[in-house]
């Protein structure tokens, strides 16, 4: 059974891994080698979702701004985030607000904008997958934009770990 571990808020994503993989018991040095390889990445929040009985794991890296509307900008932001840590899912997060209507627009017209598929050095193909959501404070929900390739959160869950509970 997978585990699913919220990670640490604006923090190193090397040293947020170790550290609540090792707090909740489920460190490997899988874990340990992907995390060394991260460098000095800071990011906003990070999600690891670990199946000890494999030791396959995925990283859900959240992008969480407080700004009257998300922009192109800060899409990129998530995008380069997600690549540079080999992340397959990316979550752009406003407090609160929604998506400017260039940002909307795009992703609208656009889908193949929310996901990426490249290949590794070593011939490895990965998947990119992105969603943009509100941060209610008033009721503290995430609610979809409707905006990428991930609409459901607990729908991106369930296919995380159906993925690494067969470790494809």
């Amino acid at each position: 059974m997978p585990y699913l571990v919220l990670g640490d808020i604006d923090t190193l994503l090397s040293v947020g891994i170790i550290k609540v993989s090792t707090e909740s018991g489920v460190y490997y040095d899988e874990i340990r080698y992907y995390a060394e390889s991260l460098g000095q990445l800071k990011i906003d929040l990070f999600l690891i979702i670990i199946n000890p009985e494999n030791k396959k794991f995925e990283i859900v890296i959240g992008e969480v701004k407080d700004i009257s509307s998300l922009g192109l900008k800060e899409y990129s932001q998530l995008i380069g985030y997600c690549l540079s840590s080999y992340s397959g899912y990316g979550l752009l997060i406003n407090v609160n607000g929604g998506a400017s209507k260039n940002l909307t627009d795009l992703l609208a017209l656009d889908e193949d904008l929310s996901i990426v598929r490249r290949l590794t050095q070593a011939g490895e193909l990965i998947e990119h997958q992105f969603g943009v959501f509100k941060w209610n404070s008033k009721n503290s929900q995430a609610e979809s934009l409707q905006l990428g390739r991930i609409y459901s959160l607990p729908a991106m869950i369930i296919e995380l770990c159906d993925k690494i509970k067969t470790g494809t």
